[in-house]
Order: C-alpha cells, then sequence, then structure tokens
C-alpha cells in the first residue's frame, strides 16, 4: 500500500480542488499504473494477457526455477523475451 504525503488545495468554500504530491510518489504511481510505458510496451502487454488467457503455454519459457516457485518469460510476437 502506498502512503501518501500530500497537501490539498481547497476553493474559497472549502472544497477540494486539487492534490500536490511529492515528484517521487509521482513517479512511483506512473510506474505502478504504467502510465511510463510507450505504446510497443503497452501493445507487448496485451498480446501476453491474450496468450495468459488462451492458456497457450507455449507462448511461455521457464527463466529460473527453486524449490517453491518458478519465474516465468514471456515470447513475444517477434520472439522477444519479457521477463
Amino acid at each position: 500500500m502506498i502512503v501518501l504525503q500530500k497537501k490539498i488545495v481547497v476553493d474559497e468554500n472549502g472544497v477540494p480542488q486539487e492534490v500536490i504530491i511529492p515528484w517521487s510518489q509521482f513517479c512511483e504511481l506512473a510506474e505502478t499504473l504504467g502510465l511510463d510505458l510507450d505504446e510497443e510496451a503497452i501493445a507487448d502487454l496485451r498480446v501476453t494477457r491474450a496468450d495468459l488467457e488462451r492458456g497457450d503455454q507455449e507462448a511461455f519459457m521457464p527463466v529460473n526455477r527453486s524449490a517453491d516457485s518458478i519465474i516465468i518469460a514471456h515470447i513475444g510476437p517477434r520472439g522477444d523475451v519479457y521477463k
């Protein structure tokens, strides 16, 4: 959970109008929400989701295995591997 340090700007009636947050927290939120992704990355994520929903196991490969977990990577439409 992210705890925001914020300043709330209100109008003359006390109604909130804006929120000011530190730049570092804005950057963290943007990254968490994917707001920093370009169109190509978004398209790749859509392909990955579609492969997951179809259950296409051939689109994924194991990268690292341990006794209690497995890390997989997605093989993109152009053969790129995304971890």
